[in-house]
C-alpha cells in the first residue's frame, strides 16, 4: 500500500510566503500573540530582529517587556538543525512562528535528495506540532535564476500547507492577516 501523498495530507499551518521571507508580516502578527501568549520564533535565515518587533509590541500592549518574555527565539544555520529544533521542540508555546523555513534547504553543499528528505522530515514535525497549537510558516519566492531542482522543494512546502497566501506588497493589510488567522486580530 502506498503512503499517501503530502498533497493528500496537508497539515494545518498556515504557510505566508512574500519579500524577506514575509518578515514584515510576521512582527504585527508576533506582538499582538506575544501580549497574552507564549510564542516561539524559529529563525532560519537570521532575519528576525527584536527592535522592530519592539516597535510593534508598542503598539498594541502597555508591557513591552512582558510581552517580550513570553517571545522565544531559535535559530539554526543548515537543514540538518531545522530536523532537530523541530524534533526538540519539547515545551509547547501556544505559537509558532518558522521564519523563512526553506531558506537552509537551498544550501548546495546537501545533496538535493538529502535536501528533499530533511524538508520532507521537517514537514512531518511541522504537522505533528499544529494538531496541538498554532503554526505559521513563512519563505520567500525562488528567484528565476535558481537551479530548477530547487523549485521542487518549494512545491513540496506550499503543496504541504492548507493555507497558503503569497503577499504582493511589502507592507501586510491587517485585514489580510485577520482573515487568513482568524484568531488574531491585529489593530
Amino acid at each position: 500500500m502506498d503512503s499517501p501523498s503530502v498533497e493528500q495530507n496537508r497539515a494545518p499551518y498556515l504557510l505566508l510566503s512574500g519579500s524577506h521571507a514575509a518578515t514584515q508580516a510576521a512582527n504585527p502578527i508576533n506582538a499582538c500573540l506575544s501580549t497574552d501568549n507564549k510564542i516561539m520564533v524559529l529563525d532560519y535565515e537570521n532575519r528576525f530582529k527584536v527592535f522592530p518587533l519592539r516597535r510593534k509590541i508598542r503598539k498594541v500592549a502597555p508591557l513591552v517587556t512582558t510581552s517580550l518574555n513570553n517571545t522565544g527565539v531559535a535559530r539554526t544555520f543548515t537543514c540538518y538543525q531545522v530536523v532537530s529544533l523541530l524534533l526538540g521542540l519539547s515545551i509547547l508555546p501556544d505559537y509558532v512562528v518558522v521564519l523563512d523555513l526553506l531558506s537552509t534547504f537551498y544550501d548546495e553543499n546537501v545533496p538535493i535528495v538529502e535536501r528533499k528528505r530533511l524538508l520532507l522530515e521537517s514537514i512531518m514535525h511541522l504537522r505533528r506540532l499544529s494538531g496541538s497549537l498554532q503554526v505559521l510558516v513563512t519563505t520567500k519566492p525562488l528567484p528565476s535564476s535558481k537551479e530548477p531542482t530547487l523549485n521542487e522543494l518549494e512545491i513540496i512546502l506550499v503543496s504541504s500547507a492548507e493555507s497558503f497566501y503569497q503577499m504582493q506588497s511589502l507592507e501586510p493589510k491587517a485585514v489580510d492577516i485577520a482573515q487568513l488567522w482568524p484568531m488574531i486580530v491585529i489593530a
